[in-house]
């Protein structure tokens, strides 16, 4: 029996890693494609969409797709990400060609996101007094802008069975948030799955399982809004302004209101 593939997608800093570890282990068959058909955090790959369109996938096309949008950790060369391609190919072709392709993408809060990218940058609150570094998140706002709008039209395209994730939803509840995934992508009821104790490490590729760090993982951090104070009054203005609303919106988020210097 082919696995389930669901194709994720989700910008850097989002929870990708957490929900790829929760969802084989909620859904029994499902294989969680990061990388292949293109790189989860960079839009949609032209051959995918073109595919999806047309009805007509071959093997090739997923090779083509996976490599159109490379992630930072995909080579061409690597023997060990060509056998891996070559082994799925031909399954991953026949699911976008039947419409069984699923497709998952993560969101974050913009204000939460940014302040996960200051943390794996090492900037802090004082950086922002840069002109540099005030571009730099600026820069970082308008990928992330480009990247939704392209997921959104794929998900609401309705060419696949899709469905949106936000973190505050994963983190609050994992086991109803799992559930709602079951229901939009079709997997059925999930396990009884909790959220992992420790932090998930990104994992370099598609062929490598998830690890827990011991570092404990931490979601007071999100559901106590502390990313707020992590960004600081001048991290805020330029999320603020840098961030599309518009298209954020639909999933709930709005910006923070400012007064006297302080967010609320």
């Amino acid at each position: 029996m082919s696995p389930i593939y669901v194709k994720q997608y989700g910008a850097e800093r989002t929870g990708t890693n957490v929900l790829r570890h929760l969802l084989p282990r909620a859904f029994a068959g499902v294989e969680v494609l990061m990388h292949v058909l293109g790189d989860k955090h960079s839009e949609p790959a032209s051959a995918l969409t073109e595919a999806l369109a047309a009805g007509v996938v071959t093997p090739e096309t997923v090779a083509r797709a996976t490599v159109e949008r490379p992630s930072a950790t995909t080579d061409p060369g690597c023997p060990t990400q060509r056998s891996f391609v070559a082994s799925v190919a031909a399954s991953v072709a026949d699911a976008v060609a039947t419409r069984e392709l699923r497709v998952v993408v993560s969101i974050k809060h913009p204000y939460a996101w940014a302040a996960s990218l200051m943390r794996q940058r090492g900037w802090t609150a004082a950086t922002f007094r840069s002109g540099s570094a005030r571009a730099e998140l600026t820069a970082a706002c308008q990928r992330l802008n480009a990247r939704y709008r392209a997921w959104a039209a794929l998900v609401e395209g309705r060419a696949v069975s899709a469905t949106y994730v936000t973190h505050e939803a994963l983190l609050a509840d994992a086991r109803a948030c799992l559930r709602g995934i079951g229901r939009a992508l079709g997997l059925g009821e999930p396990a009884p799955v909790d959220l992992p104790v420790g932090v998930v490490l990104p994992t370099s590729w598609d062929d490598a399982a998830t690890v827990e760090h011991y570092e404990r993982f931490a979601p007071a951090y999100y559901t106590d809004h502390a990313f707020l104070e992590r960004l600081g009054p001048v991290g805020v203005e330029v999320v603020s302004d840098a961030i599309s609303w518009s298209t954020f919106e639909r999933w709930g988020y709005r910006p923070t209101r400012r007064r006297g210097g302080e967010c609320q």
